[in-house]
């Protein structure tokens, strides 16, 4: 009888060992709320439409609004883009994730008269997000895609 004793005590305490490091994972970092940037990304134009050549054309002033809801590691919300102070675009965010690592990456959409996507890759750390960002417009004129490395900070 003493045996059964010590096998489920045994037992029981690997399982709790066993499930003790799923409880002890780094939290991950919160980007819930409005995050703000603005930078100058390169842009390459098409030189015709349906061309598959592109020209370089000047730095373009973009400002972006990131408003984001997290649930887990999963990200929702809205990109809003500014460029060269013209009304912004509003692009619904369709896929977005953050690791445990404070790593994000964000991709938003919106399809129509011209299709617009955003794709987003960074870090998190003290209210900051900084990456990469990459904006590609099809127009009737051909397409236009900007590139460049942005800084948003959180507003509270």
């Amino acid at each position: 009888m003493k045996w059964l004793w010590r096998s489920i005590l045994t037992t029981s305490l690997l399982t709790c060992l066993a499930l003790f490091p799923t409880g002890c994972k780094k939290a991950l970092p919160e980007v819930t709320g409005k995050w703000t940037g603005s930078s100058d990304l390169t842009t390459q134009v098409s030189r015709a439409p349906g061309s598959l050549q592109t020209q370089s054309a000047k730095a373009e002033p973009v400002q972006i609004t990131l408003t984001l809801n997290q649930s887990g590691s999963g990200v929702t919300g809205d990109a809003a883009v500014t460029m060269s102070g013209k009304p912004a675009i509003h692009l619904p965010i369709t896929a977005g994730v953050v690791g445990n690592d404070g790593m994000v990456s964000i991709e938003a959409d919106r399809s129509g008269f011209g299709n617009v996507h955003l794709s987003f890759n960074g870090n998190v750390s003290a209210a900051q997000l900084n990456g990469d960002v990459s904006l590609k417009m099809d127009t009737l004129l051909g397409v236009a895609v900007n590139n460049g490395a942005i800084s948003l900070k959180q507003n509270t």
